[in-house]
């Protein structure tokens, strides 16, 4: 089982080694466009174009791929991106895996680790076993 304090350095931080698909794939996933096609980094929730200050963005890309070798950082990249999702009231995100016990394993203890605490709808127990999800106070679900 992995041992979520193995990712988190001596000041609490989430430590990331350098990899240059895991910056790839954040710089991807903070890539939007708006109607008039302006492509820009979004780094808050408002629908706006910071360059033309239209309504209405939408992802610059439909899916995101993370392909890495064993120990390359998937998983906690993974979290990260579902982390900041979930930032977003009212998301429903869905967590998959190879197997049902790379949940438990794996995927659980680096969202535990990403997500912090005041985030959680329910801080005592985080992880509702019974449908395999955790809600946020915000609304979001990852399930």
């Amino acid at each position: 089982m992995t041992n979520p304090a193995k990712i988190v350095d001596a000041d609490g931080k989430l430590k990331l080694q350098y990899n240059p698909y895991q910056f790839a794939f954040f710089r991807a996933h903070k890539q939007w466009l708006c109607t008039d096609g302006h492509l820009f980094e979004r780094n808050n929730w408002f629908d706006v174009c910071p360059l033309c200050k239209k309504i209405g963005v939408r992802r610059a890309y439909h899916r995101f791929l993370l392909r890495a070798g064993r120990r390359g950082g998937k998983t906690l990249a993974g979290a990260i991106a579902a982390a900041l999702e979930a930032s977003r009231p009212n998301t429903i995100g869905a967590i998959i895996t190879p197997t049902y016990g790379h949940i438990h394993k794996f995927t659980w203890p680096a969202l535990l680790t990403v997500n912090p605490r005041e985030w959680l709808k329910t801080p005592n127990k985080p992880i509702n076993e019974t449908y395999q999800e955790m809600r946020l106070v915000n609304g979001s679900l990852i399930s």
